[in-house]
């Protein structure tokens, strides 16, 4: 007997394999965040060889379906183009080559890891930028590099070394402390980003920013501050905000004054300050009131006079998760947060990568769940 999937439409089977393998269709790569999604992909971008890995992968077993898929595949290996390096600090980054009829290209990121091979890698990077056919869906660019004698400072704006990509939907540039961007820049060239995220980079010219479809904002800064927000900032459809930084009371006060805005719209929010500082001020909830997750350090939490202990979202507030960022050894911490826990039974506890309901009832052990950061989804995320 004919088996039933023979039967089925050439664009069907056409339609599971795109779904398969699309960096934008697969909830593991679309730039697209959900508070559901958030923490994972916060670490996607922090780690995209991880997640360039995954993907190629899941296209190595689909070729191994027949030989149609097999020849699909190959053909478009370019959607997502990978450099990493150097291996070894006295060779040369292993560039692919680029010619006049570049494939399409869907992402693109880079870790640069010696000072020698900065200048290439992004001259590399600008002139694939001008070649490739249609518009990249994300660019993350990693450069980790140790200063030296030889190498302090990028002596440009890497912002310009990037270009004008008209619809890029997801950029994000980490540096530790060696290369600056403009915000004139950002307002100019990348007017369609959903996402942005920058990482230790000196911020010039911040009065401004105007980003109309910014849904995420990821700012990370050390040792030196970041740039307090003004009133200048304009972002009508921000939704998921992740600050990371060492900050003073003034400062998480401006920050939070500056977020209220939004407040009716953010449904995520991560506030990751060393040290910690400040409470929740006592109208955090009525001012946030679609906050859906909220994202602290675990030393916050495990503070028994912080007042996000006193200060807790009424039944029908929308919150449902409180997760703790980077929380080694979080197994052996969950028993004294269960002791202070005020939160009611629908918000749950979100460590590392395990997602703990139900948290005040016995047997919290036996009902842990793996969630690599991808948390169940709400009705609002489905919409």
């Amino acid at each position: 007997m004919e088996a039933p999937t023979n039967q089925l439409p050439v664009e069907i089977w056409q339609g599971i394999l795109l779904l398969a393998i699309d960096s934008e269709g697969s909830a593991r790569f679309t730039t697209t965040r959900t508070p559901s999604t958030f923490i994972h992909f916060m670490k996607q971008e922090k780690y995209p060889f991880i997640s360039y890995r995954e993907f190629v992968t899941c296209r190595a077993t689909l070729r191994q379906v027949c030989r149609a898929w097999n020849q699909f595949l190959l053909v478009t290996d370019s959607w997502w183009i990978h450099v990493h390096g150097p291996k070894y600090p006295w060779q040369s980054l292993d560039l692919p080559s680029i010619t006049d009829h570049v494939p399409t290209i869907k992402r693109l990121s880079m870790i640069i890891t010696a000072p020698h091979c900065v200048r290439s890698g992004l001259d590399w990077a600008f002139d694939l930028l001008q070649r490739i056919r249609v518009p990249l869906i994300s660019y993350n660019l990693i450069i980790s590099v140790l200063s030296s004698p030889n190498f302090t400072r990028i002596p440009f704006d890497i912002l310009a070394t990037v270009g004008s990509k008209t619809n890029l939907r997801s950029l994000r540039i980490a540096c530790n402390g060696c290369g600056a961007i403009s915000f004139p820049q950002l307002n100019a060239n990348f007017k369609d980003l959903v996402s942005l995220s920058l990482v230790n980079l000196d911020m010039h010219s911040t009065e401004e920013l105007t980003l109309p479809h910014l849904e995420h904002l990821h700012l990370s800064k050390h040792p030196e501050p970041l740039p307090l927000p003004t009133q200048g900032w304009d972002l009508p459809r921000l939704r998921h905000v992740h600050i990371e930084v060492i900050s003073t009371i003034t400062y998480f006060n401006t920050a939070l004054d500056f977020l209220r805005r939004y407040g009716s719209q953010l449904e995520v929010l991560f506030l990751v300050q060393s040290p910690h500082r400040s409470g929740l001020p006592h109208d955090f909830w009525d001012s946030f009131t679609a906050l859906q997750l909220l994202g602290l350090r675990y030393h916050v939490f495990a503070d028994r006079y912080w007042s996000g202990w006193t200060i807790v979202p009424p039944r029908a507030h929308p919150f449902r998760y409180l997760a703790c960022d980077e929380c080694l050894g979080w197994d052996r911490k969950v028993d004294s947060l269960r002791s202070m826990w005020t939160y009611h039974e629908d918000v749950a506890l979100v460590m590392e990568d395990y997602l703990i309901e139900d948290i005040k009832e016995e047997g919290w052990r036996t009902r842990i769940k793996k969630v690599d950061g991808i948390l169940p989804m709400r009705y609002s995320d489905r919409r």
